[in-house]
């Protein structure tokens, strides 16, 4: 939210925002060089809402392991994750961007996205409910398996808004035994 308590303009689905924080670990010692990082990441939630008072964004807690075994995390999704709080204090710019999503359209829409790469996605789905859009739109969502499937509940809730939305779900690794549901059956016929 704004510090000054004033509105914020609303945006295009699909775009995004550039935020700049301060991750320092504190906990790295009595003396830590200040780190401050610069980010981008899209906008989820409606791209218009009137009064438009905060900004929603999605941030996944990246984490690998590295080539000598050892965990590792990323250090900006790591902070957001677990040290961000209510009140900490966040520079972001204005929403910008060229990847514009339509929400209205008399041809069906058609819609790719893998992994958390959802939001952008998720946002023309969220602004399309506001504007009671009734295109049909398909979207094609990729993911590991179903325990990495990110918003799935929200997909389905969103599905009972948008009667044209069809979602077809595709798992690259899916979970020994998992059943197939009908989304994935139906996605290969």
């Amino acid at each position: 939210q704004p510090l000054d308590g004033g509105l914020l303009p609303n945006y295009e689905s699909g775009q995004h925002v550039t935020i700049r924080l301060d991750v320092t670990d504190s906990g790295q010692g009595l003396i830590t060089p200040r780190t401050i990082a610069v980010r981008s990441y899209s906008l989820t939630g409606p791209a218009v809402e009137p009064g438009k008072s905060q900004y929603q964004i999605a941030v996944r807690h990246a984490k690998a392991r590295g080539p000598m075994g050892e965990d590792w995390d990323g250090l900006v999704s790591k902070h957001i994750n677990q040290r961000l709080k209510i009140g900490d204090r966040v520079e972001v710019q204005a929403p910008s961007g060229t990847f514009v999503i339509p929400v209205h359209s008399s041809r069906p829409l058609v819609f790719y996205a893998g992994g958390i790469g959802i939001t952008p996605f998720l946002c023309a789905l969220e602004t399309a409910v506001e504007a009671k859009s009734k295109a049909e739109m398909l979207l094609l969502y990729g993911n590991r398996n179903h325990r990495g499937h990110a918003f799935e509940r929200r997909l389905k809730e969103l599905q009972l808004h948008l009667p044209g939305l069809k979602v077809i779900n595709v798992y690259s690794e899916p979970e020994v035994g998992a059943a197939l549901n009908a989304d994935v059956i139906q996605g290969y016929l």
